[in-house]
């Protein structure tokens, strides 16, 4: 059941980023932050992520041998291979492809902003051909010095010379924050794909060869040791994604009483609780 809970944790995310991609002026005041993405239909995603886990949990006893001890866990049996099938490997397969096809949509959408705004600020040639893109989308997960977007070379003359400029550096500066704050995003995708790599070449020789051959020990030790340290891996991306020991903790309430003779402030913005800095000027610079 937690595992299946994980799953849909992992999809719900991406999900949730591509809404605040493509619908980033979708958004709910809660008082003390503006929430966009799944925010609203926040009740009937914490619904389905506890509903759909314990039916496919549950499922599973309607085969006379449901689960069983392996080696290394007790887990849906193998010879049951509907029931592996229907109540874990497909909707696995399901999110692994949904992921890609989200992630591979945001990538495409961001950097087609960023093409369209260099363009207007210095000018420069349209697009790559399709196989560069996702050759670089995968360089730039990969690697810190890869940037979403090259700079364009030719430059602006004549008097609107070094306004453009001027604006052009700091849409430099922009995406180099949305850049960043786009490499922690795909932080939570690549490790959720790393980890199940191994168990599902384990799965597919399962339902290529079944128990008529032995395992093979090498793949198989690496599947077992990737099971339980998806929580290893979930709780580090955790801390390094959110930084909790950051956050700030009100212990109780403290009165500061009004100087005298000082303006009034005005009312200001609520903070965004749940979305970091970076993020809000990556959805301000896509809005723009």
């Amino acid at each position: 059941m937690s595992i299946e809970g994980s799953d849909l944790a992992i999809v719900s995310f991406a999900v949730h980023v591509a809404l605040l991609i493509y619908r980033p002026n979708v958004k709910v005041n809660t008082g003390s932050a503006t929430e966009g993405g799944l925010y609203p239909y926040r009740n009937y995603v914490y619904i389905v992520s506890i509903v759909i886990p314990i039916l496919l949990a549950s499922l599973a006893f309607a085969s006379p041998i449901s689960y069983t001890p392996l080696t290394n866990w007790c887990y849906l049996s193998t010879e049951a291979v509907w029931c592996r099938l229907a109540l874990s490997w497909v909707p696995r397969y399901i999110i692994i492809v949904a992921i890609f096809v989200i992630y591979g949509c945001v990538y495409r959408h961001v950097t087609k902003q960023y093409s369209v705004v260099a363009r207007r600020l210095r000018g420069g040639k349209k697009g790559e051909r399709l196989w560069k893109r996702y050759l670089k989308m995968l360089t730039f997960i990969l690697f810190s010095n890869v940037e979403l977007a090259s700079d364009v070379s030719s430059e602006v003359s004549g008097p609107q010379k070094f306004g453009l400029n001027d604006a052009y550096n700091s849409f430099k500066t922009r995406r180099t924050i949305a850049e960043r704050q786009m490499k922690l995003i795909f932080i939570y995708p690549i490790s959720y794909v790393f980890l199940w790599i191994a168990p599902l070449v384990v799965h597919a020789m399962d339902l290529k060869y079944g128990t008529s051959r032995r395992p093979v020990m090498w793949i198989t030790f690496i599947a077992a040791f990737m099971q339980p340290f998806n929580c290893t891996v979930d709780t580090l991306v955790f801390l390094l994604r959110e930084k909790p020991w950051k956050n700030e903790v009100n212990t109780g309430f403290e009165f500061t009483p009004p100087a005298q003779n000082q303006p009034a402030v005005k009312n200001q913005e609520p903070d965004h609780a749940s979305t970091s800095g970076s993020e809000m000027d990556f959805m301000d610079f896509l809005n723009t």
